[in-house]
């Protein structure tokens, strides 16, 4: 590849990562803005701001003996011990530093020539000091995303690198580069071995079941990770409708209320609402059901004409994800299985068991 389609593809990562993040980052802002509305008036200028820094860190470059290595390179590679050096407080390669402001060592004192404002934490605080937790809070949100907003980028490009061996798409330069993955620390190995298509594919995929490991693992272990809660949003009720509703209601509740007897479709109706057999349903427990149903009614009507949108149940977004990839590892598995293997689920393979449903 030339130096320019190179640079191009790595920008072009590098994008990918961020937009990830960026996904990630609002769906926490959101949650911040309900605990305190204020903060809906900077979420873009801080989003836009942490995100150049996060792109000028994934374009930097890393000093590994005498090779230099772009950071995106790096974090979407295989070499797991470069990987982790990333991740690591303690590597010289560590990330951490360019990206949590707050992890970096204070001077003592000031030196002469030195500004006051020299990041973006002691700019918002200096036009507001209740922002400067805020951006630590941020930050250190960037430091729990960014490996997972890779490995989502990383976990769809070997999907796509898998399904491009199977159209029979893989390069004689590709191929050299996998022999020296799959054969990493073997002597004469990448001269000696034959690749196969069928070799990289199962490379790929279990590094597929890796990643979904590692990402399953994160979530049972690290707890900063665990609670990135979304809310969807709900489609506002059609007033007209809620206003035709609400007065069929009030004309059943009034109608049950005078009556007095309730008739045997009533019952039939009302029987399974309140987990009762039909001939438990009593006018007291009908009309409290009818009650507390207009109430919530009233409620929609209410938020159906004001500014502030409806939000479904909280659930937690990451695990969803994990979810999805084991969705695909699994369809992945089952369309990559040889002709008359047996039956077997990507668990069965050695991928982590599909997660339960997603707490809604």
């Amino acid at each position: 590849m030339a130096p320019d389609s190179a640079r191009i593809a790595i920008q072009r990562n590098a994008e990918l990562i961020i937009n990830r993040l960026s996904d990630y980052l609002s769906v926490r802002f959101d949650l911040a803005i309900r605990v305190n509305p204020l903060l809906k008036n900077v979420k873009q200028d801080i989003l836009y701001h942490e995100l150049a820094s996060v792109r000028r860190c994934l374009l930097g470059e890393k000093l590994y003996g005498p090779k230099r290595m772009v950071v995106t390179e790096v974090i979407l590679g295989d070499d797991e011990k470069k990987r982790k050096g990333l991740m690591s407080p303690t590597d010289q390669t560590s990330i951490q530093v360019e990206l949590v402001h707050h992890c970096q060592g204070q001077a003592a004192e000031s030196t002469r020539g030195q500004v006051k404002f020299n990041d973006l934490k002691t700019f918002y605080a200096a036009i507001n000091p209740d922002l400067a937790e805020l951006i630590d809070l941020f930050e250190t949100w960037m430091w729990w995303d960014i490996l997972d907003s890779a490995e989502l980028v990383r976990f769809e490009q070997k999907l796509a690198t898998v399904m491009a061996i199977r159209k029979g798409k893989l390069t004689p330069e590709a191929r050299d580069r996998y022999a020296t993955l799959i054969h990493a620390g073997e002597e004469d190995a990448k001269e000696s071995v034959a690749i196969t298509d069928d070799d990289v594919m199962q490379y790929e995929i279990r590094q597929l079941i890796h990643i979904c490991e590692q990402w399953a693992q994160r979530r049972q272990y690290e707890w900063g990770y665990q609670f990135v809660l979304k809310r969807e949003e709900l489609p506002m009720p059609n007033q007209g409708e809620l206003i035709h509703t609400i007065a069929e209601k009030v004309r059943e509740y009034d109608a049950i209320s005078s009556n007095g007897a309730l008739s045997e479709d009533i019952r039939y109706r009302y029987a399974p609402l309140l987990r009762v057999p039909p001939d438990k349903v009593t006018n007291e427990a009908v009309l409290e059901y009818l009650k507390n149903d207009l109430m919530g009614l009233e409620r929609q009507m209410v938020q159906s004409g004001g500014d502030e949108p409806r939000l479904g149940a909280p659930y937690n977004y990451k695990r969803v994800a994990l979810e999805q990839m084991v969705k695909w590892l699994q369809d992945l598995r089952a369309q990559t299985k040889p002709a008359g293997a047996a039956a077997g689920s990507a668990q069965s393979q050695g991928a982590p068991p599909p997660p339960p449903p997603p707490v809604k």
